[in-house]
């Protein structure tokens, strides 16, 4: 089966200078269609034009080049059939063994602002994907290239095989053949269908890292991620070891959050620096300053012990004082839009400790509009939550909400990506900014997630303020990803002088919870709006 006719039409003409001594030495004709048949003679080798093997010539705009019987006959007749080979014999026509095609530039077209569909639609390859179809099914006797890529091996089996490639080889070249046809018309079917939900959902990874192991030692694992992101948002690492799988799970955890803070900043037009710590995927601290090393201490004293392994993630640049503190503790990675020089070199000192950088920080604020969560038997779907609250509406007490507006915004910030069942506890530590001091994460119950959350906050008032910490108890605001089912949590929370409460409302229990924070004098918010995190 040795490779004596190649056909090449290529939109990407890279790399075909490193391709074509190869085929000359060997002897073996090159046949090619319009622009990659000027390219070849521009180079300086022969070529049979596509129209001298057809007898057609090409068609205006190049819409029929390869369409033809005796191009795609000569791809696909079985080679061991003697019906096929007489009616190649009849015909005569010469037996394509080596294909090199790739698409024209769809996916490029498509990401230039000034896009028209017209443009993308003369960007759709129709005879392209039929003769890497046809080679790729024809495997067996046909070699199949579609990226500049596939030269450097395809050369090196002709030269150690004498002409031939080894069915291993034409396999796997035609395995990558139908992934990238496959990939091209998702992304068609992706840029021509505009519904949020289409009724055919095409998802688009690349493998591009295995990683040491999964959750667990005994499980494998691998990152996938979205086609062509890297072109969109860059994420460098500067140190430390390789991004584990639950590095991974943590830091999509950490980014979510910042991306919900960054873009509530760009609407209130806020330069605020925020610091969010997470374990687990659950944010174990967050704050606010206008100095990093204040949002960053703030946000590590929130929960120290939970801190400890930490992912942790800002909006600013990390700087001298705040790698210093950074040092002084463990953290598994950081991810910043930078780093100063002299922070670099401190944490340098930590060799493991992993360093992300966002090169493209206003791609990277962009908030995407669908989660999708992988379930055994399929999928779901749902649009991102990306709001805060319906209204803002006094059930009890006196409470001017204005004056703590932003605080209630920044304690729905901070709770919607936290796992439900969640109680978080907020305060302005300093004028305008803001720090999650308590959390009660994923509990079965809400009594018990509120107990978690004051408790935290009340051990932390203590050591923050000693003796004088039940003065600090009043500027407290507890806030729930959910509504109250019964009044058992007012309870609780005035049992430690909890004044302030914002949830959504809903329950068939409103009446009595809101009864029952009249009785102890108890500030009652409803948002109107749910935030459950499963």
């Amino acid at each position: 089966m040795k490779i004596k006719t190649a056909l090449i039409s290529v939109s990407d003409k890279s790399d075909l200078e490193s391709l074509l001594p190869c085929l000359k030495k060997h002897e073996i004709e090159i046949i090619s269609t319009g622009g990659s048949a000027a390219k070849i003679k521009e180079l300086g080798y022969d070529v049979t034009e596509i129209s001298q093997i057809t007898g057609v010539d090409e068609y205006p705009s190049g819409l029929v080049k390869t369409l033809h019987p005796r191009i795609h006959f000569a791809i696909l007749f079985d080679r061991n059939n003697p019906e096929h080979m007489k009616r190649l014999e009849k015909e005569k026509i010469k037996p394509i063994d080596l294909v090199i095609c790739n698409l024209y530039p769809f996916e490029k077209t498509v990401k230039k602002q000034d896009t028209t569909i017209k443009d993308a639609v003369a960007n759709i390859d129709i005879g392209g994907v039929a003769m890497i179809r046809a080679a790729a099914k024809n495997h067996k006797y046909v070699t199949i290239a579609t990226s500049p890529e596939d030269y450097e091996i395809i050369c090196k089996e002709i030269e150690a095989n004498d002409c031939e490639i080894l069915d291993d080889l034409k396999y796997e070249l035609a395995k990558k053949a139908f992934r990238h046809t496959a990939e091209y018309d998702s992304m068609i079917s992706s840029y021509l269908d505009k519904n949020e939900f289409p009724d055919k959902l095409v998802l688009n990874f690349d493998k591009t890292q295995k990683l040491r192991y999964g959750e667990n030692p005994h499980q494998q694992a691998f990152f996938y991620k979205f086609h062509n992101l890297e072109k969109e948002i860059k994420l460098k690492q500067l140190q430390g070891k390789e991004i584990s799988y639950n590095n991974y799970n943590d830091l999509n955890g950490v980014v979510r959050i910042l991306k919900d803070f960054i873009s509530y900043f760009d609407e209130k037009n806020k330069e605020d620096k925020v610091v969010i710590i997470s374990k687990h995927i659950n944010p174990c601290g967050i704050a606010t300053s206008d100095n990093l090393y204040e949002a960053f201490t703030r946000a590590w004293n929130c929960d120290k012990v939970s801190a400890f392994g930490s992912v942790i993630g800002t909006n600013a640049i990390i700087d001298k004082k705040t790698a210093e503190f950074i040092v002084s503790k463990f953290t598994e990675l950081i991810i910043a839009p930078g780093f100063e020089e002299d922070a670099l070199s401190i944490l340098n000192q930590k060799k493991n400790l992993r360093l992300i950088r966002i090169d493209d920080f206003e791609l990277f604020k962009k908030i995407p509009s669908l989660d999708y969560e992988f379930l055994d038997f399929g999928l779901i779907a749902q649009s991102r939550d990306n709001k805060l609250y319906e209204k803002l509406e006094l059930k009890s007490g006196n409470l001017d909400i204005n004056k703590i507006n932003e605080l209630i915004e920044f304690g729905i910030l901070s709770i919607k990506n936290i796992k439900s069942n969640s109680i978080n506890m907020v305060r302005e530590h300093k004028p305008g900014y803001y720090e999650q001091i308590g959390a009660g994460i994923g509990q079965p119950n809400r009594v018990d997630a509120v107990k978690l959350c004051i408790e935290k906050s009340i051990n932390n008032l203590k050591e923050e303020f000693n003796e004088n910490y039940k003065d600090k108890i009043k500027d407290l605001v507890l806030i729930s990803d959910a509504f109250f089912p019964f009044d058992d949590n007012i309870h609780l929370a005035n049992k430690f002088n909890i004044k302030n409460i914002v949830e959504p409302g809903g329950s068939i229990k409103d009446n009595e919870v809101i009864e029952t924070a009249k009785k102890y004098d108890i500030n009652l918010v409803f948002t109107g709006m749910r935030h459950f995190k499963h």
